[in-house]
Order: structure tokens, then C-alpha cells, then sequence
């Protein structure tokens, strides 16, 4: 809806030549050069462009030299001719005779980057747009000391806020925008009326529609600015609206600008612009009104407004054409609809010619673009809808090869992005895609179940699951054994999380803030964030054996490295839970077997309603939720258990799950096969851990990565740490929440349970205790990588907005220095630990904020990406005495030489049935802790763990290849 101004060719500076006439002035060379352009005479703009070159290389004049590049690749691309603009501006970055010197010369270039960027933001290749944008923005502002000047608000911030906000890269995208709004502001004059709009326009992206809705209003309220920039706002503030579902409004504001449009005196180029959007916003209102056909009149107007064929304008036709096969594909007008979907894929990808619009592009010619998602993923779904139709298998067929299309189009997305968060975005952006690629190869594999159909459903039901977390795992053991690699990725690293804690810091202040400071570190962070991301596109490769197969394509071994991970008596059960549909795969040693999950929307309502019974208060109200807690979890049981144990092969008594959503919230060791009638004991109750172990999984290639994982080379046993918080007495008019925290590890009360704890199981394994004052921040930075197993009995805090921030409590004051003995998850995943095993014996370390696909941002992630492969943590506030003795057992089996799933499942059962009171019989006390990751025995703990580590390395070979797959080469 918004266009961005040209950079004139006015700001290219002269070339500062002196006069002279006839072919010797390299700028009448410009001006021949240009002239045989207009006329299509190519030769000759080569030849006046060398002569014109060599003249600024004879008198030093690298400044003319650059602008004379400029000038005829801004010509090229006023034809529409990019890779010959991009061949003339590209000259200037492959250098001239010498390096500029001066700051004209500098600030040429700058504009040069400038220009490149223009040029690939005109082939709608977005990244490479905001790429050459940073280029000059960081010249600006580090070799011109420009980065605040208008001129680089103008036209690099905005671009680049722009560019950012296509890429759905928001956070980004958002600092330049608010930057050059700033500066505008700074300067005075209407121009800040437009930064204004943009800004609108990103949140109106991002979803952040009441945001969107004020900035187009604060737009409004300013005075100034163009007829045209105030029409523009008021037709986004319809838009606002109608995302809102303020339809009559949305409405009255685009009836409101059209009248204004037909009233103007706006050019006949100008006026045709804002009618297109004005039609836009008409047919998407009357389309949720439930109008289709006021809908399609307004679709066909915009659409019949790019006839006249101005260039620059096929992204804008192709979400049009979007939007109708969207329509159409409601109304049932299927063909109509994919020729739309066809339509708009060719307007994105110049290379995809063919005329059949049940034809889909070659992998080859996708490129980084989230919209061409939705029309790969529209056209998946004309298929689905023909093939009910139709009941043709070819289609089904078809329609699975668009989504996996879309898929690849995905990753080749996520490559570019710089911050986490946009990833964690874009992924949840186009689950839906992803959802239905799932059910149509499960509707397929059904049909005709086969190997291939297989490893493409459960290829589909892993892809970009814990995505970061695993290409983070890879990148660090592959920049270990490489000291260059390895220099560079650990420096980049510990640069951003330097930056990232000095940034929480200054924003904790709130209105206290520094703001310019606040900006100033989060733009230092971009570019520490930027060069950590090239450090790891630079191992990658590596990492990933070569081996570059997407999701979904022919060399998928995802089933073959799970069973060969698999130890006897294993089963792993991976689940996938959508918004409209549910499925569960089970791999065994022997086989593949899936399942549709008839009710997700029921699973997530009981998984809350499960959860509630161990939050809060508990020990006050057990008796009052036995019937909610026995209902939720047999209904559980049947939806997400039954069938697949039905199925299992017999001896299966180890079961490993990969949760998703909600599911990463729960144990299922507390989930029971017969739901009592009446009046029952808890520790009476059929639990599925009477009979099975449970470990758990952030995705299948974790498993597998895990699986074959050597232990780690740390010589000493084990170390325990237990802090001092002093003495907190209970007054008598502490409230029953307070009660509480002196029995669970929360708030800061003295911890007996967890002072035993380590002290009785470093006696056992004869390790070291850390306690009291010696339980510093500290001396577990410092120490605890040359320990095997390491125990954390203390308090915890999560940090939901902010996961990064989540905090294990050390001793306070215990540490010299800078430390501050509050131990974040940032600093945890920067630390290099050598331990097979750490008990995160606190509240909550299992559990934080939830990313969809990427799964639980906890404490339990963070010991991961330090290198620990297997965890025990907390998915609630844990009691402490019955911690602790639950705890110990555990630790008495790894002892005896038992896998960490089982001396955890025989340590529940040994606590059930010694209990004290019946009250402690409530899965509270007992059910929240689980293990993670690799579940082979422990060194030293029997002498089992040689054949479980002989097992890790058979898989190796094969799970290589399987993770290897789950990147495409950057």
C-alpha cells in the first residue's frame, strides 16, 4: 500500500571533472554512454563506459570513477534491465585501482551499496536488499559519522526497516523504523509523518494491531505532511480496523479516503496507486462480512489496475492475486483459484514459466520470501480441495509436493534470519502449512502405506522441530575440534550475550532508562548478532556432513537413525498437535506406526486442567481435585497412549517422547490406564509408570544426536551445590502462599531438604559438595566442567518474557568480582560443560515460555547447549523434603547401574509406596521430576554404561546422515 521514494539520480554528486568537451571529459563519456543505452545500443555503453573510467583512473578521481558506475546502472534499472544495473554497480564493490581515502569518496560508495540495495529491492529479492542497506548504514555511520543524518534516515533506514518488515524479520525491522522516525523528528517537517506510517504498517504486519492503529492515528493528528501521505494513513487506519474486527469502521475509513481519492488532483499515476489499495481494503472487509461477491468486484478493480504494466509493481499484483485465490478458494472456485495461486508464484519467481497452473516451480528457483509460502501453501490446498472432489491420489499427491515446497522455501527463510526471535516467528507463522503437509501425507500414507510415504510423514512431523536448538549443538562440536572456527564462533558469541545482558539491565530500569544508551546497545547487538550469524553459516556446512537434503526429499533416513538409536526395550513416540488436527508417530526397532488424534482442542484443555492440579496450592486441596486430576488423565491416557501401547512390540518398557505444544508441560508418567470409580488413594492409582519408563526429547534428531554422544572427558565424579539464603522465619501473618514457598524451592527460604541432598549424594558417589558459601556463581562457572555429574539443589526463577533471563540462585554475595550469583540461561549456554548428567534439582527448570516447534525455552535447555546431553529437571515448584529423598533414590540407581529413565521410573515407585502421610501421595511430591536427553547408565555407576556406549557408536554412521539432513547448505 505504501511506496518508498526513488533515490534520485539529483543525489548523485557530480563527477567533479574538469570541463572539457567531446569524448576525452569522462563526463561527456557518461552522457554518450547514456544516450546509446536510451537507444539500445549496449557495445557502445561498454566502450564509453571504459573510456569514461579510464579518464577518472588517469587523473586519481576514484570519486567520478564510482558515480560513473552509478549513473549507468540506475539507467539499467530505469529500463527494468537488473542484471545489468547490478553488473555496472557491482564494479565499484569489486574495486578500482586503489581503496577511497577520502570521505567523498567513501560517501559514494556508501550510496553505491545504497544503490544495490534499491536494485534487488526491485527484484523483490529482499534479502539481498537489506544486506547491501546495512552495508551502507554501517558506513554512514562508522566511517561518515552520518548514522543519525537525515539523508541516512531517509533513504537507508527506511529501506531497511522496510525490507526487514517483508522478511517478517520484526524486531529488526521496528529498531530502523522507530531510529528514523526519531531523526525525522529531530530534523522538524513532515517527513516524520511518513516515518509514522511505516511504523504503522510494521505493526499492522506483526500483528500488533491496536499499535498499528495508534501510530496511523498519531499520523493523522500531526499536521503537515502531503494530500497524499495523509490518505495513505487514513486508508491503513481502515486496514487497522478491519484486522481488529472493527468492520464498520474499517469501512467508514475507506469509504472516507475513496471520496477523497475521486476528489483529488492527484497525477493520474498517483491517484491509480491509492484506488488499487482503497479497492484492497474494500475486498478484504466485504470478504469478512461474508460479501464474497462485493468482495471479487473490488479484488478484479485493484487487479485490473496493473494493466497498464508500470514496472516495479509484480510483488504488489502477486499478494492481490493472493488475496482473490484466497476468495476463490472459499467460494469453491477451485480453478480459478489455483490460476491466481499460478499467477502470483510467477509474478515471484521470474524463472517459473510454465503455463500450467498445475504445474509447481523447481526447488532451484524458490527464493527467501514469506508470501511465496502462502501461495505454494494455497496452491496445496486448491489440490487437497479438488482431490475431495475428485478423489484423485495424484492430487493428494501434488498437493503434498507444494507443501513441501513451501517447506524448503521456509528454510531458505530462515537461514537469513539474524535474531532468534524472527525465527521463532516465521515458524509459527506458517505452521499451518506445515499442519496440513502433515495430515495430507498421513491421508496418503494411509491410503497406501509404503516406506517413502513413511519417512515423508514423520520427515514432515520433525521438520524445524527445536531447529535452533539442534543447529546450535552441531555448529559448537564442530567448531571444537577446529580452532579458527572455533575462535571466531566463542568470541561472537560471548560478544552477544555481553550485549544482550547489558541491554536486559538498562531496559529492567523502565522509565529510568537511558534511551539513546538503550539504542545504541541494541544496535551494537544487531551487528554482534549478525557476525555470530555468519561465524556459524561459516560451520555449518561442516556440521552438517555436506549434506544439504531438505525435509521431505528422497535421501530422508529420519526412521532407520531413530531405530538404530533405539536400545532394547525402547519406543519413541513423537506427537504433533495443530490447531485443527493431532497425530502420533511410534518408532519401534521393529516398525512405524501413526495415528490421528481426533481431538487437539480436548487434549489442550485437559493438559490445562491436569496442570492446575499441581499448581498453586496443592497439599491444601487434594482431596477436592482427585475426581478433575483422575478424569484429565486417563481421558489423556486414551487420546495419546492407548493405541500406540496396543500396537508396541512386545517387551517394550522404555518409552521416549517428543512432546509439542502444551504437551512439554506435563509428565506422562502421572497419565493412568483405568479411571477409579468413586473415592481413591492417590498412590493406588494405575499410573503409566507402573510399568514404564519415560525420558523425554526436544525432537528425534535430538534424540539421535544424544544417542551417540561419547561421555564426556571430565575426571572428577561428581560435584553438588547447595547455597545459604539465610533464615527466613515465618510470621504469623504469612498467608497459606507463603506457607507454601517455605515447603517448595521457591522465593528465597533456607533449603534443608536440598542442603542433605547434596551432601548425602556426593557421599555416594564421591564427589564434591559445595555448600553454603562455597555454592557461588563463581565456583560453578570455574569448576563445574571437570565434574561427570553435576546436582543443582537451590531456588530458581523463571523468566517467561525473557527466557534468556531465567535464573539459578547461588549463594548471594559468595562470589568476588562481577558476578552477582544469579546464574542466567544466557550465560549457561555460553559455558563449555563436560558433565554426562545434571540434576536441576529447583522449581521449574523444566519448564518456561513455549515456542511453537522450537518447543520450552528452560533452564534444562540452557545445560544442553553447555554441552550436557542428559538432564533431570522440574516441570513445577517442587516440594522440598520429598525432593530431596526422591533425589537420592534416583541417584542409588544410577548407582546400581541403571539407564536414567528407569532410575527415575523405580524411584517414583519406591516413593509411592513408602510414603508418610497419604497426602504425599499426590503427584505434586513426586511426579514432577523427568529426564531428558541420552538415558544410557552413568560411568561409574555399575559398569553398565560400557555397552551403552558401545550401542552409541553403532548408531553413529547412520545418525549422522539423518541429521545431516535436517539442513539445507547456506
Amino acid at each position: 500500500m505504501k511506496t518508498t521514494p526513488l533515490l534520485s539520480l539529483a543525489f548523485l554528486l557530480p563527477l567533479s571533472l574538469p570541463a572539457a568537451s567531446g569524448p576525452q571529459s569522462a563526463e561527456a563519456c557518461r552522457d554518450r554512454a547514456l544516450a546509446f543505452l536510451a537507444e539500445g545500443c549496449l557495445d557502445s555503453v561498454a566502450h564509453y563506459r571504459n573510456l569514461g573510467a579510464g579518464l577518472c583512473e588517469d587523473k586519481d578521481n576514484l570519486r567520478g570513477w564510482i558515480n560513473l558506475h552509478r549513473w549507468i546502472g540506475r539507467a539499467f534499472l530505469d529500463q527494468e534491465d537488473h542484471a545489468m544495473a547490478l553488473k555496472y554497480i557491482g564494479r565499484v564493490f569489486e574495486g578500482g585501482w586503489r581503496e577511497p581515502c577520502t570521505d567523498e569518496e567513501y560517501e559514494q560508495l556508501a550510496w553505491a551499496f545504497s544503490d544495490a540495495g534499491y536494485t534487488y529491492k526491485r527484484m523483490n529479492a529482499f534479502r539481498q536488499a537489506a544486506d547491501y542497506y546495512e552495508k551502507s548504514a554501517a558506513m554512514f555511520k562508522s566511517r561518515l559519522g552520518k548514522g543519525d543524518g537525515p539523508m541516512t534516515a531517509r533513504y537507508i533506514y527506511s529501506e531497511l526497516g522496510n525490507a526487514f518488515s517483508r522478511l517478517r524479520e520484526y524486531p529488526k525491522a521496528g529498531f530502523y523504523l522507530k531510529k528514523r522516525k526519531d531523526i525525522l523528528e529531530r530534523e522538524g517537517g513532515a517527513e516524520a509523518i511518513g516515518a509514522i506510517n511505516d511504523l504503522g504498517m510494521l505493526y499492522l504486519n506483526w500483528e500488533k494491531y491496536p499499535e498499528a492503529a495508534r501510530a496511523f492515528e498519531e499520523g493523522l493528528a500531526t499536521e503537515g505532511g502531503s494530500f497524499s501521505v495523509r490518505l495513505t494513513l487514513l486508508g491503513n487506519l481502515g486496514m487497522a480496523y478491519y484486522k481488529m474486527g472493527e468492520l464498520d469502521k474499517a469501512l467508514a475509513k475507506t469509504r472516507e479516503a475513496e471520496a477523497r481519492i475521486g476528489n483529488s488532483s492527484l497525477p493520474p499515476d498517483e491517484k491509480e496507486e491509492h484506488l488499487i489499495w482503497a479497492h484492497e481494503n474494500f475486498a478484504c472487509i466485504y470478504k469478512a462480512r461474508g460479501d464474497f461477491a462485493q468482495s471479487e468486484q473490488h479484488f478484479n478493480a485493484a487487479l485490473s489496475l496493473f494493466s497498464s504494466g508500470r514496472p516495479g509493481r509484480r510483488r504488489n499484483e502477486a499478494l492481490l492475486r493472493i488475496g482473490r485465490a484466497n476468495l476463490f478458494l472459499e467460494m469453491g472456485r477451485l480453478e480459478q483459484s489455483l490460476e491466481d495461486y499460478h499467477r502470483a508464484l510467477q509474478l515471484f519467481l521470474p524463472d517459473f514459466r510454465d503455463a500450467s497452473p498445475r504445474s509447481l516451480p523447481e526447488a532451484q528457483h524458490l527464493v527467501a520470501d514469506p508470501n511465496l509460502i502462502d501461495a505454494l501453501g494455497g496452491k496445496a490446498r486448491c489440490f487437497r480441495a479438488l482431490y475431495r472432489e475428485k478423489a484423485e491420489e495424484s492430487l493428494l499427491r501434488q498437493a503434498l509436493e507444494s507443501y513441501t515446497l513451501a517447506g524448503q522455501a521456509e528454510l531458505l527463510l530462515h537461514q537469513f534470519y539474524v535474531l532468534e526471535g524472527a525465527r521463532l516467528t516465521a515458524i509459527k507463522e506458517h505452521r499451518w502449512a506445515r499442519e496440513e503437509a502433515v495430515e495430507t501425507a498421513f491421508e496418503l500414507w494411509k491410503t497406501g502405506p509404503s516406506p517413502e510415504l513413511e519417512e515423508q510423514l514423520f520427515d514432515l512431523m520433525e521438520s524445524n522441530r527445536a531447529m535452533l536448538l539442534l543447529e546450535t549443538l552441531k555448529v559448537a562440536e564442530t567448531a571444537a575440534a577446529n580452532s579458527a572456527l572455533r575462535r571466531r564462533y566463542e568470541k561472537s558469541r560471548q560478544a552477544a550475550t555481553l550485549l544482550e545482558e547489558a541491554l536486559y539491565a538498562e531496559q529492567q530500569k523502565a522509565e529510568q532508562a537511558d534511551k539513546r544508551r538503550v539504542d545504541s546497545l541494541y544496535e551494537q547487538l544487531l551487528l554482534a548478532k549478525e557476525e555470530h550469524v555468519a561465524a556459524t553459516r561459516q560451520i555449518l556446512p561442516e556440521a552438517v556432513g555436506g549434506v544439504g537434503v531438505l525435509p521431505g526429499g528422497d535421501e530422508s533416513n529420519a526412521i532407520p537413525a531413530v531405530q538404530d538409536a533405539l536400545e532394547e526395550g525402547q519406543m519413541l513416540l513423537e506427537y504433533f498437535l495443530g490447531e485443527n488436527n493431532a497425530y502420533l508417530a511410534a518408532v519401534s526397532r521393529q516398525g512405524f506406526k501413526a495415528w490421528k488424534i481426533e481431538f487437539p482442542a480436548a487434549v489442550k484443555e485437559q493438559v490445562l486442567a491436569l496442570r492446575q492440579v499441581w499448581s498453586g496450592q496443592p497439599m491444601l486441596n487434594w482431596k477436592a481435585q482427585k475426581p478433575r486430576f483422575a478424569r484429565s488423565a486417563h481421558l489423556l491416557y486414551q487420546w495419546l497412549l492407548a493405541e500406540a501401547l496396543a500396537w508396541k512390540p512386545e517387551g517394550t518398557s522404555r518409552l521416549v517422547v517428543v512432546t509439542d505444544g502444551v504437551l512439554g508441560f506435563i509428565p506422562f508418567e502421572v497419565l493412568i490406564r483405568t479411571e477409579p470409580e468413586g473415592d481413591f488413594h492417590y498412590a493406588a492409582l494405575d499410573y503409566l509408570a507402573r510399568d514404564y519408563s519415560v525420558s523425554y526429547a526436544p525432537s528425534a534428531s535430538l534424540f539421535v544426536l544424544q544417542a551417540h554422544k561419547a561421555p564426556g572427558n571430565a575426571r572428577k565424579p561428581f560435584a553438588g551445590f547447595a547455597p545459604d539464603y539465610g533464615a527466613a522465619p515465618i510470621a504469623q501473618t504469612d498467608t497459606s502462599r507463603q506457607l507454601l514457598a517455605t515447603l517448595v524451592r521457591d522465593g528465597n527460604y533456607e533449603l534443608k531438604g536440598a542442603r542433605a541432598e547434596v551432601q548425602q549424594a556426593a557421599g555416594l558417589w564421591g564427589g564434591t559438595p559445595f555448600m553454603g558459601p562455597d555454592a557461588s556463581e563463581r565456583a560453578f562457572k570455574e569448576q563445574a566442567g571437570e565434574y561427570r555429574v553435576l546436582l543443582l539443589s537451590m531456588h530458581s526463577l523463571v523468566n517467561e518474557d525473557n527466557p534468556g533471563f531465567s535464573r539459578l540462585l547461588f549463594t548471594s554475595g559468595a562470589s568476588l568480582g562481577a558476578e552477582d550469583d544469579l546464574l542466567n540461561a544466557l550465560e549457561l549456554n555460553a559455558l563449555k560443560l563436560q558433565a554426562d548428567l545434571a540434576v536441576l534439582s529447583a522449581c521449574n527448570t523444566g519448564y518456561g515460555k513455549l515456542y511453537q516447534g522450537e518447543g520450552v525455552m528452560s533452564l534444562s535447555r540452557a545445560f544442553f547447549l553447555a554441552g550436557v546431553p542428559s538432564t533431570a529437571m522440574t516441570l513445577w515448584k517442587i516440594p522440598d523434603a520429598q525432593s530431596s529423598a526422591l533425589v537420592l533414590a534416583f541417584f542409588e540407581n544410577l548407582r546400581a547401574g541403571m539407564p536414567k529413565d528407569v532410575a527415575l521410573q523405580q524411584a517414583k515407585l519406591s516413593y509411592l509406596e513408602n510414603l508418610d502421610t497419604p497426602e504425599e501421595a499426590h503427584p505434586f511430591f513426586w511426579a514432577g521430576f523427568i529426564t531428558a536427553g541420552n538415558a544410557r547408565p552413568l560411568a561409574g555407576g555399575g559398569g553398565g554404561w560400557v555397552k551403552w556406549l558401545v550401542g552409541g557408536l553403532v548408531v553413529l554412521v547412520v545418525g549422522s546422515a539423518f541429521l545431516g539432513k535436517r539442513f539445507p547448505k547456506p
